[in-house]
């Protein structure tokens, strides 16, 4: 892939931008929402946004079905370790996500 970082995407460059699609993943709430559309307004304007919002998009999926199947299963007590790994990884991927963003 070429080297896209010169490259503004509102008045930002594709690396920050790449940055702060990842970071906002850590709020509550919305958070997800507000990644996803970051996304899909900058996938068209440069292929590395693209490819990093794919590559989140589909690990927000993977964290709710991990997190709902986690949350059905503590009833049973099985559910209890899979519903703390998925907090840790909630806090942990997307700043992982963000460091290889920047670089």
């Amino acid at each position: 892939m070429e080297n896209n970082n010169e490259q503004l995407i509102h008045g930002m460059t594709v690396s920050t931008y790449c940055l702060l699609m990842n970071i906002v993943n850590l709020f509550s709430g919305g958070g997800w929402i507000i990644a996803i559309v970051m996304w899909v307004i900058g996938k068209e304007k440069s292929e590395e946004v693209d490819v990093r919002g794919k590559d989140m998009t589909n690990w927000i999926i993977s964290w709710t079905i991990y997190a709902i199947g986690g949350g059905l299963l503590c009833p049973l007590l099985i559910g209890i370790p899979i519903v703390i790994a998925v907090g840790i990884g909630a806090l942990v991927c997307p700043i992982i996500a963000a460091i290889k963003a920047s670089n």
